[in-house]
């Protein structure tokens, strides 16, 4: 059997000396053992031409041949030998593997610190509410995560394999553990303690940014997740309700009380991304000061977990695109009061020269009460002529395109500075949808996209379930390229504001 403890101990003295000296080092430490000093060379000297994760599975892979299953073993006692093609197949999960796209300096690091071990069914790897202590690669065996006192139709929060990495999520956000895992089967697995992947992050960012992609996408995910039930700042997590590119949304209950609210958690893979930050935090300090009835209220926001949070107003009710996915084009009495309310709440934020950039169906909830609910400010910009536009200015960097291409203005594709008329163009991209049952632009691809609008032609009436003239003109002004003859009147639209009556 290997010893795996005298191979880690031998590659963290190696890796302490510079790399010219660590040949001589490591012929001196394995004198008369070729095949330690092999191994050895295989995790600490890749050729300068190998891929890396071939490389550091030429080490892992040492240890795999090492590990003899009981299938390995013949009646009389004897170890029969691998087949190649098993040993693909034993190898392919770890090959899938999140640590499958770190950099080779990285992997030599890595594999050295961790230890290897095994465990019998039934066996508890990691405990609720401990503190992160360590992460484990699994080897081999399967194993489950679950939430206790859940209830007993509650599925398991994660189920486990060979490749799949486990506790890092607690590793990462310094948070107590939040469910147990336990071994299903045997297991075979390597575990990294939490100083030494402190350690290594230090050295190697690339290793806590693969972390933060398997956070990421562990969170989010189903009805229960790794928050699930969770108490976060005073937030009591119900289950999750929405997820997109810059976060995931729960729907939580304030501690002390009955309020709902909506927890928007930003993405974990964001968090070293020094501009999806800031616009982070612009979303929250643009909310703070919005009070509108159109709009959903900002409670508070807050770091926890190693990321930032906004506690928020919770909207109970349907999106926009929702309700042209079950229903399709969508009658003008409708569509009316529903303009009119998104009309008063653009006429309320453009009043404070704020452009909100990302007008679109599924940023529109329609509630039970009559009322729709403008949501995510998270890429709004300020008109230059505003009292803002100072601060805005020496407190953000330039970016590139940003938006939904969609429903982004023709203007904003060659990066010009965002005003009102990009919202202008936002709106009639949302009526024109609500009536038709179909997106205005229907490529995929941002480049057919762009051509797309620049060749739009509006449809006549008829086409558009005949509606008003004065819708219509309503849609043929917002819909104008040049932005220059885009001008809508907002103070007419918010006049059809009403309840809006969606029947059954």
């Amino acid at each position: 059997m290997i010893d795996w403890a005298n191979i880690s101990r031998l590659c963290r003295e190696a890796l302490a000396r510079p790399p010219k000296d660590r040949s001589a080092f490591l012929d001196g430490a394995c004198v008369g053992d070729v095949e330690l000093r092999r191994l050895l060379r295989s995790l600490l000297e890749p050729a300068a031409d190998s891929d890396p994760f071939d490389w550091f599975m030429s080490g892992l892979g040492q240890l795999l041949d090492d590990l003899k299953s009981d299938d390995d073993i013949e009646s009389d006692g004897s170890t029969r030998e691998r087949d190649p093609s098993e040993r693909g197949r034993r190898e392919a999960p770890l090959r899938a593997s999140p640590f499958s796209v770190l950099k080779a300096d990285t992997l030599a690091d890595l594999l050295s610190a961790m230890q290897y071990h095994e465990c019998g069914p039934g066996e508890c790897l990691i405990q609720q509410g401990d503190q992160a202590e360590f992460l484990l690669l699994i080897l081999s065996g399967q194993a489950c995560a679950s939430v206790r006192d859940s209830p007993g139709d509650r599925p398991p929060v994660g189920e486990f394999g060979p490749g799949d990495i486990v506790g890092e999520m607690s590793l990462l956000t310094n948070e107590p553990r939040t469910a147990d895992v336990v071994a299903q089967t045997a297991m075979r697995f390597l575990k990294l303690s939490a100083a030494d992947f402190h350690l290594l992050a230090g050295r190697h960012p690339d290793l806590p940014l693969v972390l933060t992609e398997v956070v990421t996408e562990r969170l989010g995910h189903g009805r229960y997740d790794g928050l699930g039930g969770k108490d976060v700042h005073g937030y009591q997590i119900v289950q999750c309700v929405g997820r997109g590119g810059m976060g995931v949304v729960y729907e939580a209950r304030q501690a002390g009380s009955d309020r709902k609210v909506a927890l928007k958690m930003m993405n974990h893979r964001l968090i070293y991304q020094l501009s999806a930050l800031r616009r982070f935090q612009r979303e929250a300090a643009i909310l703070e000061t919005l009070d509108h009835p159109s709009i959903a209220r900002l409670y508070e926001c807050f770091p926890a977990y190693r990321t930032e949070f906004l506690a928020m107003e919770f909207c109970e009710g349907k999106t926009l695109s929702q309700l042209i996915a079950s229903r399709g084009p969508l009658l003008e009495d409708l569509v009316r009061p529903m303009l009119g309310q998104l009309a008063g709440a653009l006429r309320y934020v453009h009043g404070r020269g704020i452009v909100h950039r990302d007008l679109k169906p599924s940023n529109i909830v329609l509630t039970g009460q009559g009322s729709i609910k403008l949501l995510d400010f998270g890429i709004v910009t300020v008109e230059m002529d505003s009292d803002l536009w100072v601060t805005w200015k020496t407190s953000s960097r330039p970016v590139g395109m940003i938006g939904t291409p969609r429903y982004m203005a023709p203007e904003l594709f060659s990066r010009r500075v965002a005003d009102r008329r990009a919202d202008f163009y936002g709106l009639a991209c949302v009526a024109f949808e609500a009536l038709s049952g179909r997106s205005l632009i229907e490529a995929t691809d941002v480049f057919e996209i762009m051509r797309e609008h620049a060749n739009f032609v509006l449809p006549p009436r008829e086409a558009i379930g005949n509606v008003s003239e004065d819708l219509y003109a309503v849609l043929a002004a917002g819909l104008e390229h040049d932005p220059e003859k885009r001008v809508l009147d907002l103070d007419r639209l918010a006049a059809w504001a009403a309840p809006i009556n969606l029947g059954e």
